[in-house]
C-alpha cells in the first residue's frame, strides 16, 4: 500500500468519524424528545393535584367539568355530579400518553387523522384545555381518531397534535372522550341487577298496573293481576325487566314542574336491601322522554339524582315501557 493511498483513506476514516459524531448528536435528541416511549406532556404528572378545569369542544358544541372540592360537576348539565372514577382515569390517560410517532404536519391530510379545526361545523375533532386553579391554560390539544392494538394488542393510539401546532403525532393512551356524558358518567339510568329485584310495579294512566314480584321459590312473576291468560315463562319475564333496568340516558337537566298530561308512565321498584326507587317518565317533543327520580326514592347511590331529569331517547323510551302485550304468552296463528 503506497503512502499516499494511505493517507487518502486516513481522511475519509475521519470524515466517516466526524459525520457519525454529529449523527449521533442528532439521534441523542431525537431519542431524548421525540422517540416511542417519551412522555408527550413531559410534567403533567405533577400538575394534576391542580388541574381544576377539564373543557371539550366540538363544532360549537362543550362540555366543561369544574373541580369543586373532592367532586367534578358538569357545567353544561346544570352542575350535576360526575363520577369521579371515570375523571381520574381520563386524567391519567392525558398524563401518561406516550409518543409512538410522528406523522403529518400537512394541513391537507389532518382530516385523514380527524384532527381538522374543531371549530368547523362538520368536524370530527376534539379541543381538549386543561385549566389550573389559577385558570392557566396547562394543556391544549386537538385530538382525533382512536387507533386499537398499537403496536401490541390491547394497546390503544390515538391521534393527537397541538391547538398551535400541525404536527400530528400518534401517541399511546386509554384516553376516552367525546361529546357525550358516558365519558365522564354512568349513563345507566338504574344501579341495580334483577337478581335484586323484590318488586317492580309499572302504572301507565287509566291501564291495571303492571306488578312484578317473587314466588315463595323466588322465581320472578306477574302479581295481582286478574286477567286469564298465561303469562310469559320467567325467564322471558326477567327479560322483558333486564331491559327496563338497562336503559342509559343521553342528556341531564334540573328538574323542572312538568304538564301532568305529559305522564306517560310512574315506576316503582323495590329491592331485596329494602330500598325504594320511583320514577315518572314524562314524554318530550322528540319523541324521547324525561324521567325523574321522586324524593321519596331512598336507595343511597341513586339519591343524587333527585332533583334532576335524564333523557331517554326514543328507543330507550320504548325499552323502559312495559306494556302488557310483552309480557302475556301469545300463541302464534
Amino acid at each position: 500500500m503506497s503512502p499516499r493511498f494511505f493517507g487518502v483513506l486516513s481522511i475519509v476514516a475521519i470524515f466517516l468519524i466526524i459525520i457519525s459524531g454529529i449523527t449521533s448528536s442528532i439521534s441523542s435528541r431525537w431519542i431524548k424528545d421525540n422517540v416511542y416511549g417519551a412522555l408527550y406532556f413531559t410534567d403533567l404528572s405533577e400538575k394534576l393535584d391542580d388541574i381544576s378545569v377539564i373543557k371539550i369542544k366540538q363544532s360549537g358544541k362543550s362540555t366543561t367539568l369544574r373541580k369543586n372540592m373532592d367532586s367534578w360537576l358538569l357545567t353544561e348539565n346544570d352542575n350535576f355530579e360526575a363520577n369521579l372514577k371515570k375523571v381520574k382515569a381520563n386524567l391519567l390517560a392525558i398524563s401518561n400518553m406516550t409518543k409512538v410517532e410522528p406523522k403529518t404536519k400537512r394541513p391537507d391530510l389532518l382530516d385523514r387523522l380527524r384532527l381538522e379545526d374543531p371549530d368547523l361545523p362538520s368536524s370530527r375533532s376534539y379541543s381538549l384545555e386543561l385549566f389550573d386553579s389559577s385558570n392557566d391554560s396547562v394543556v391544549s390539544v386537538v385530538v382525533g381518531k382512536t387507533r386499537p392494538n398499537v403496536l401490541a394488542k390491547g394497546r390503544n393510539g390515538v391521534y393527537i397534535r397541538d391547538v398551535d401546532d400541525n404536527q400530528a403525532w400518534l401517541v399511546h393512551s386509554d384516553l376516552k372522550i367525546s361529546d357525550g356524558l358516558a365519558d365522564w358518567i354512568n349513563t345507566r339510568l338504574f344501579d341495580i341487577s334483577i337478581e335484586d329485584l323484590t318488586k317492580l310495579q309499572v302504572k301507565r294512566g287509566e291501564r291495571t298496573p303492571l306488578v312484578f314480584g317473587r314466588d315463595k321459590n323466588n322465581i320472578i312473576e306477574l302479581q295481582d293481576f286478574e286477567l286469564k291468560a298465561e303469562t310469559r315463562t320467567p325467564i322471558g319475564l326477567q327479560s322483558v325487566i333486564r331491559r327496563l333496568l338497562w336503559v342509559d340516558f343521553d342528556d341531564i337537566r334540573k328538574e323542572k314542574i312538568e304538564d301532568e298530561s305529559l305522564l306517560e308512565a310512574s315506576v316503582e321498584i323495590l329491592t331485596n336491601n329494602n330500598d325504594v326507587i320511583l320514577l315518572s317518565l314524562y314524554n318530550d317533543l322528540d319523541e324521547g322522554a324525561w324521567v325523574t327520580f321522586e324524593n321519596k326514592t331512598t336507595r343511597s347511590s341513586l339519591l343524587g339524582r333527585v332533583g334532576f331529569q335524564f333523557h331517554l331517547n326514543k328507543l330507550n323510551k320504548e325499552e323502559f315501557i312495559i306494556t302488557l302485550k310483552e309480557v302475556l304468552k301469545i300463541e302464534k296463528e
